[in-house]
Parts: structure tokens; C-alpha cells; sequence
């Protein structure tokens, strides 16, 4: 069986969501306060959808925006995120279509 993460399409949700917000997490005050953002990921109807050939069920785990230091880079907010993981029989790119899909239509 594949293991598949259900974080790419996590991601994709984070991406537009961070857009969508302005880019808030870049500034000084950024975060996440109050963790809405996380809730807002969490609650996304992607999310709650099971995979083809799904053998276990989903676990779910969500990681709070947090600051990162300065180093090569600039430094700034990473997060929030919002990861499930899963086992599942099929390919690797049906699992990654039937999110891109289900994504899409959820808006």
C-alpha cells in the first residue's frame, strides 16, 4: 500500500488562504493569534473527505503558526498547518487527482 499525505492539499488550502489573508504572516506582529487561521484549515471540507482505496483511517494533526529565526533567510511566521495522514491501495497520483478535485469544488 502507498502512504499518502493529505498535506498537499493542506498546503494548497494554506497557500490561498495565506493569499486570500494578505500575507499577514509576514509581518511583525503576524502568527496566527487566537489560532484562527488553524481552526479555518482544520474546519476546510477537503479535509473531512476519505481517499479511494482508503485501508486506515485519516489521523489528523494540526501544527500552530510559529515564528521562525533569522538565519540564511529573513526569517518570519511558518504555519499554520494542517496534516492528516492515511494508508491507502491506490496510486499515488489518483489520491493526489481525487484531492485537486475535491479542492477545486470546495472552493
Amino acid at each position: 500500500m502507498t502512504r499518502v499525505r493529505r498535506g498537499l492539499a493542506a498546503v494548497a488550502c494554506a497557500s490561498v488562504l495565506l493569499l486570500a489573508a494578505g500575507c499577514a504572516f509576514n509581518s511583525a506582529s503576524g502568527g496566527d493569534p487566537g489560532q484562527r487561521r488553524l481552526r479555518k484549515l482544520a474546519a476546510e471540507p477537503v479535509m473531512a473527505v476519505s481517499p479511494p482505496g482508503l485501508a486506515l483511517p485519516a489521523a489528523t494533526v494540526g501544527t500552530p503558526a510559529h515564528k521562525q529565526p533569522a538565519g540564511f533567510g529573513s526569517g518570519g511566521w511558518d504555519g499554520p498547518v494542517v496534516t492528516a495522514s492515511f494508508t491507502t491501495s491506490a496510486q499515488p497520483a489518483d489520491v493526489l487527482r481525487f484531492y485537486d478535485e475535491k479542492a477545486t469544488a470546495s472552493g
